[in-house]
């Protein structure tokens, strides 16, 4: 999951590079933000799969 989490964030990086810096930059955020998001949602899963 980690890997495919890291390739969609660099080929998010890639097409907001020929937008420019400033999109470039909040796509790196964006991407952060999205990348946290999976994280807590896999997390939150593995823990009511635990409790089940």
């Amino acid at each position: 999951m980690r890997v495919s989490i890291t390739d969609l964030s660099n080929d998010f990086e890639l097409a907001n590079g020929t937008c420019g810096y400033s999109s470039n930059t909040l796509g790196v955020i964006k991407g952060a933000v999205d990348i946290v998001q999976l994280e807590l949602r896999a997390r939150m899963v593995q823990y009511l799969g635990s409790l089940v």
